[in-house]
């Protein structure tokens, strides 16, 4: 009997580490396909400001002197999508550069003007047939919940109104779980190690994982975060997991934003990668084309796979059962 224990034991170890290891880089889906993704409404005003890549909102979409797609590559086919809308698109100076909008509802556009000068606004009956608008939040809402639970691999303080975060210089997922009333009270932001020789691998994946329902990135900076990082901060996510009101004010953003329960009200700054929330509303405040890019390793995926731990399970009963037929009956099985 102690040998098919010993090696059910063995199999159990080899699922769980197979398991850890698979926490290593970050999927976001179709929503990683965009600089902005949203659930709800998106709107933004704000002169030259914009959205330099692609754009998808649930619900409508509003662009008040301001544009989307400036950053995208020349659309010579036409048939990329630029924007797309569940509902009404309202332009009002705003224009689509480099694609076509894609909407469920109306479009109501200026009289004067070229508001989609690289394509075209189609109109269809439900955008869903692109984006499942429920599948992607609740996969999305997932993974933000699967990012919280990952264990910490560093340290964060708060002090002298800043946030400083230290590193264990190995893991592949750099992890650190920060208070949202520290995090919305910093005025700078920082790696206490950034000056020693292995802050982090150079493909490492960053991921902070915010608490609090209303949290804010208010009027800091973040140089001293970037001269830690160099040129990886596009594998940087804050993750506002359980965040109702996101305010983002007077700062460039460097990373991306998962806040998918989230109302963002953003206005004077930058976002540098991704922004996933539940609806978005900005003034002066510009999206720009850089998406998120996770390092190495298997992804952390809400999607269902097979557990490693129910095969396990399954063939540790298997032995154990067998193993107890043995012992009660050692010869030959009778009716």
């Amino acid at each position: 009997m102690k040998k098919p224990i010993a090696i059910c034991f063995a199999l159990l170890a080899i699922a769980l580490t197979t398991a850890a290891a698979q926490a290593s880089s970050i999927d976001l889906g179709i929503a990683g396909e965009y600089n902005a993704f949203v659930f709800e409404n998106f709107s933004a005003s704000g002169g030259a400001r914009g959205v330099e890549g692609r754009l998808a909102a649930g619900g409508n979409v509003t662009l008040d002197r301001y544009n989307a797609g400036t950053g995208l590559a020349t659309d010579a086919s036409g048939e990329n999508n630029t924007v797309i809308a569940g509902g009404n698109l309202n332009l009002d100076e705003g224009v689509i550069y480099n694609g076509n909008a894609v909407i469920g509802g109306t479009a109501t556009i200026p009289e004067n003007g070229n508001s989609t000068p690289d394509g075209s606004i189609n109109i269809v009956e439900n955008t869903s047939e692109l984006i499942n608008w429920a599948n992607q939040q609740a996969y999305l809402t997932d993974l933000s919940s699967q990012l919280n639970a990952m264990q910490n691999t560093g340290t964060v303080e708060y002090k002298w109104s800043g946030i400083h975060v230290t590193t264990d210089s190995t893991s592949d997922v750099q992890v650190f779980d920060v208070d949202g009333e520290d995090w919305s009270s910093a005025s700078w932001y920082t790696f206490a190690n950034e000056n020693t020789a292995n802050t982090a691998p150079s493909n490492a994946t960053f991921v902070f994982n915010i608490s609090g329902t209303s949290v804010s990135m208010q009027n800091a900076g973040m140089e001293r975060f970037l001269a830690a990082l160099g040129e990886s901060y596009d594998n940087v996510i804050f993750n506002f997991y359980e965040a109702i009101d996101l305010t983002i004010s007077g700062i460039d953003v460097e990373g991306s934003i998962l806040a998918p329960l989230a109302n963002i009200i953003a206005s004077g700054g930058n976002i540098n990668g991704n922004v996933i929330a539940k609806s978005f509303d900005g003034t002066g405040f510009g999206i720009n084309d850089r998406l998120f890019e996770s390092g190495g390793g298997d992804p952390v995926s809400p999607a269902p796979v097979p557990e490693p731990g129910t095969m396990v399970l399954f063939s540790c009963g298997l032995l154990l059962f067998s193993g107890w037929i043995k012992k009660i009956r050692p010869g030959k099985l009778k009716a």
